[in-house]
Parts: structure tokens; sequence; C-alpha cells
């Protein structure tokens, strides 16, 4: 049974660092129909109740975790999330860690970006950093009066738009799992020259590892580690595309200390060696 939903309440800690902007601060906000966007680090209390909303909410989760009530279900909000919450949905949504670092935006159920969603969803959003940053740079943009605003706030928000779209294309998460296991594989792309195993990659996603080797066959149809070497094997295919670089140092950079081990994969998954691939990618490109 879930909790009540109370009546329209805001309970938030002093310790909590908003940043928050509406259409009184920025007109330029209003000509995409956002009624208010902002960011938070939640630190010890922040719990927001409304019974009636007459906007759409759009809340992506850094870090930490947060947890939504409906009077049908509840949700945890965990980092890579992001959550669309229809307009006129009666909910509560509080901190559920220590610390939760979350950023939002609330928008008229008519504008363009959200005229289509109807349902509460959770989507995986792998671009949640450069919302943060937009939103930041709107802020700080607005405390420094001799930046041309006119100029400035438009691209910001510009930019807001195209990660939201971008991330409303993923497709909608049927269970939080899906968030965890990307977010393990983004930080492998990051560090393809790290010796990965499966049960780092499962402590990551805080799994054990038969379960993580279950799920990564579920949602890649590949086991943990033949979906690492696919991440490596498409930079290598990056590099020596893109860059005149040393097919040693290239192999170095996605994890093989050994010239003829990359070039022996490499060959193997794309029928040629690296440096067939170089050349007639350039042949290509001529």
């Amino acid at each position: 049974m879930f909790m009540p939903l109370s009546p329209c309440q805001f309970v938030i800690s002093p310790k909590c660092q908003q940043k928050v902007l509406g259409q009184e601060d920025l007109a330029a906000l209003a000509t995409h129909q956002i009624v208010q966007c902002g960011s938070c680090l939640a630190i010890e209390e922040f719990c927001i109740s409304r019974p009636d909303p007459d906007f759409v909410t759009l809340l992506f989760t850094f870090s930490g975790k947060g947890e939504l009530i409906t009077k049908e279900q509840r949700l945890d909000l965990e980092p890579g999330s992001l959550l669309v919450l229809p307009s006129n949905i009666a909910n509560t949504i509080q901190l559920a860690s220590e610390q939760w670092q979350l950023a939002w935006m609330m928008i008229q159920p008519h504008a363009p970006l959200v005229s289509g969603l109807r349902q509460l969803q959770l989507r995986y959003m792998p671009y949640g950093e450069l919302l943060k940053n937009s939103i930041d740079g709107l802020v700080i943009a607005q405390s420094m009066p001799s930046l041309p605003h006119s100029q400035i706030q438009p691209l910001l928000i510009a930019q807001m738009i195209q990660v939201l779209t971008a991330s409303l294309v993923e497709q909608p998460l049927h269970d939080r799992q899906a968030i965890r296991i990307k977010q393990v594989f983004e930080q492998v792309e990051q560090q393809l020259d790290r010796d990965w195993s499966v049960e780092q990659m499962a402590a990551m996603a805080h799994f054990s590892a038969p379960h993580f080797h279950r799920l990564c066959k579920q949602y890649y149809q590949q086991s943990p580690l033949q979906h690492v070497i696919s991440l490596r094997m498409a930079q290598a295919k990056r590099l020596l595309s893109g860059t005149d670089w040393p097919i040693q140092d290239i192999a170095e950079l996605v994890g093989y200390s050994e010239l003829t081990n990359f070039s022996t994969r490499f060959r193997k998954l794309n029928g040629q060696s690296p440096t067939d691939y170089r050349k007639h990618h350039c042949q290509l490109s001529a």
C-alpha cells in the first residue's frame, strides 16, 4: 500500500543548494513554454507534494537517489534516469538517500517538446551533464549584468531543448536495472585501457557477477566481456579512421598492450587488419 499524498507542500532543508529560474527571470524560457527549470543538491530534507500540477515535469537524477510517490505507484529515481511526469497526476517527490543531485524542467502540457507525453514513465538520459551545465550557465549569466544575455540565454536554452529532445527518443525503461547497466558501460567506454573484469563491472552496478552476466545477455545479446570488446573495437575504428596516430598507440588506448593481440582481434571482428581498415577508409575519404 502506497503512502497517502499530502496537500501541496514544500519541505526543503536550508542545507539544500538550489538554482531556480522561472519565466519572470528569463523571457526566453516563455518562448519554449518552460514554466521553470532548476537544479538542486538535496541534503537532509527535501519533499515536494503537488495534488494537481498543471504542467509536465521532466526530472533528471545525477547522483544519489530520489523517490516518486503517486496514488498508484512508487518509483526509485536513480542516477541516469529521466522521469517524465505528465500534468494532473498527484505526486510527492522526495529525497531517498543521504544526498540527491537533480535537475528539473516544468513545461506547459501543450508545448511541442512534451505534447505527446501522456503517461508517467522513466527513461534513460545519457546527456544529463549537458542539461545541468545549461541550467547552471543560465543562472551564472543571470547574475552577470555585463554579459549579453540576449545572445547567451537563447543558446543555452536551445541546448537544453536539444538535450531533452534527444533523451526523449530513448526507449522508456521498464526497470531500473537497465539504467545501471548502461551507466557501467558508459564508464567502461571512458576507460577502455583498463583491464575490466565481470566482477568489477558487476560491483559498480551493485549486482552479483552471475546476475550482471544475465542482464548483459538480455540487454545486449552479449556477455559483459564480449560487450567490452565491442566497445573497444568501435573506438579503435573511430581512431583509425579519424586520426593518424600509430596503431600501437591506438591498441594501448583501447586496452591491448600487445599489438599482435589487437590486430588478431580486430581482423577477426572486422574482416581486415587495422592497417587495411585505415587504408580503405582513407581511400573512401579521398
